[in-house]
């Protein structure tokens, strides 16, 4: 493995991913997978209304504080699971006319820790749009969780570029249904540019990894550590017909910050209970 570095910036010091000169197997990645790929969830309660992955892109550590903050990433659509908490409001009245004060919320648990998820950055104006008017291509997120420790973690690194190509093999790494962490190989088919034949293609990595339900958000990646996309859907009519998104478009889109905008969740959840409330007692 390349030695692990640092850079210094205000916020503190920088960690970079771990990456490797030769290619590694997947006994390597599954180990970095444990240490910095976790589980989303939005939850009411002791209830998991969804769930899907999210994993650590950046590490910054602050040595004055003894905290480090981790930057991560995931797939739009698994955040905007928390806007089904509508309807289970209006069911909730439904049932006893008051909504209940038992806590909703976006949760992701790393290890043997648990964070309440306070605020996402989306793709500006993607957030609330029906899932017909989404664009494909902005299906990600990003938030951050800080920890009271100055430990560097080992997590996989993203390049500014990558020679993985058609035919190369990749992992996906993620939180498939109701099971523990989950590693699986396989090739690339085809990588999709700006401008692909097929709109829903754009910017997608084709490969035969079988993405299931909890897969969504987590990294695609080479044997050398390098995370080169972001598990996004698979065709259900096919069988290893799975695509991932270019990170490097995601990155390239994002460096533009009028791009994007900040979601907080508390407020989202609020606006859905008073949004329920109103339909129930009104028929809006």
């Amino acid at each position: 493995m390349a030695p692990k570095t640092t850079s210094s910036t205000k916020a503190g010091n920088v960690v970079a991913g771990a990456a490797f000169t030769s290619p590694q197997d997947g006994t390597v990645l599954a180990r970095i997978g444990r240490a910095s790929v976790g589980r989303l969830e939005v939850h009411l309660g002791d209830w998991i209304l969804s769930h899907g992955t999210a994993f650590v892109y950046k590490q910054v550590i602050d040595a004055k504080s003894k905290t480090s903050t981790l930057y991560l990433l995931t797939n739009r659509h698994v955040v905007t699971g928390i806007l089904r908490l509508y309807e289970l409001f209006l069911d909730t009245l439904g049932q006893s006319q008051k909504l209940t004060d038992v806590t909703a919320g976006l949760n992701f648990t790393l290890g043997e820790n648990t964070y309440s998820i306070s605020t996402v950055r989306t793709p500006r104006g993607e957030f609330f749009k029906d899932r017909a008017s989404q664009s494909d291509h902005l299906d990600f997120a990003f938030f951050q969780i800080t920890n009271d420790s100055v430990e560097q973690l080992e997590f996989f690194s993203v390049p500014d570029t990558w020679d993985a190509q058609q035919g190369s093999t990749v992992f996906a790494v993620g939180y498939p249904h109701e099971m523990d962490l989950s590693i699986s190989d396989g090739i690339i088919s085809h990588i999709y540019d700006d401008n692909p034949a097929v709109p829903e293609h754009k910017w997608g990595i084709q490969h035969n990894i079988l993405i299931n339900g909890g897969n969504s958000g987590g990294p695609t990646i080479t044997p050398f550590g390098h995370v080169i996309g972001i598990a996004t859907w698979g065709n259900p009519n096919a069988v290893g017909l799975e695509f991932s998104l270019n990170l490097q478009y995601i990155l390239e889109y994002c460096k533009d910050p009028a791009q994007l905008e900040e979601v907080q969740v508390d407020k989202v959840i609020e606006r859905l209970k008073n949004r329920a409330q109103e339909e129930f007692t009104y028929g809006t």
